[in-house]
């Protein structure tokens, strides 16, 4: 199969993955009210995305998959280049506004380093959570984050389908030794894809892009787009705890 083609089942799979069996614990906050110092685990590293779902040059076979991911492939450049130019990551992004969240929660949070791991370096299942965990040193806890999609996306073709910022994590809280889950949910940012089982967060009005060349002409503002996602998602897991 093309690399194209490939990219786009795979980026289609993460989201039908967080659609279908996923079950959500709620956390018991004062049946383990001892927990205080939590593991942080590895994230895997990702680019930023740009995916249009439902899009017509899917129904057309081989030769219009190409196409349209030529073409998804073109913008999702472009996107990527201005996240370079504006230094913008993911990943400390949400680092930074987690460990605030939780310390005015009450945690004291243990950040791994390097804080992200090659995707091969993991085994994870198809939630992007780990299959397998090891106890930890110096916690009461350990939290595996799955970031799985930062980016833009719409949920189809056409103006009517603008282009809004995307974030999807996966959480799961687990005691120190890895045996017990004691906590595990979903976080969507813009429900693209009308999921049923994540805690859906509404994306900000003040960026929306009918067409990609709005998306282009936001520049710089688009990007902090993203990061307004990413610390909403970081807020939003905050208050699970």
């Amino acid at each position: 199969m093309h690399k194209w083609c490939r990219y786009a089942f795979l980026a289609t799979a993460v989201w039908l993955s967080a659609c279908s069996s996923f079950k959500p614990q709620a956390y018991n906050r004062e049946a383990n009210t001892e927990i205080k110092k939590i593991a942080v685990l590895s994230m895997p590293q990702a680019n930023v995305r740009l995916f249009v779902f439902n899009a017509v040059g899917y129904n057309f076979g081989l030769i219009g998959t190409l196409i349209t991911e030529a073409n998804r492939n073109s913008k999702e450049n472009w996107l990527q280049a201005q996240v370079k130019s504006d230094q913008f990551d993911q990943f400390n992004t949400f680092q930074a506004s987690f460990n605030a969240a939780m310390l005015a929660r009450g945690y004291a949070l243990n950040w791994p380093q390097p804080l992200t791991h090659l995707a091969k370096d993991v085994k994870r299942d198809s939630f992007g959570l780990r299959k397998k965990y090891a106890p930890v040193a110096q916690a009461n806890a350990q939290i595996d984050l799955g970031l799985n999609f930062v980016g833009y996306a719409a949920a189809g073709s056409g103006k009517s389908q603008p282009y809004r910022p995307t974030a999807l994590m996966t959480v799961r809280l687990l005691s120190a030794d890895g045996k017990k889950t004691l906590y595990q949910d979903q976080f969507l940012y813009h429900n693209v894809t009308d999921q049923k089982l994540a805690i859906v967060l509404e994306p900000s009005v003040d960026y929306i892009y009918p067409k990609f060349s709005d998306l282009e002409a936001a520049g710089p503002k688009a990007i902090v787009g993203l990061k307004e996602a990413v610390e909403a998602l970081a807020d939003a897991v905050s208050k699970q705890l």
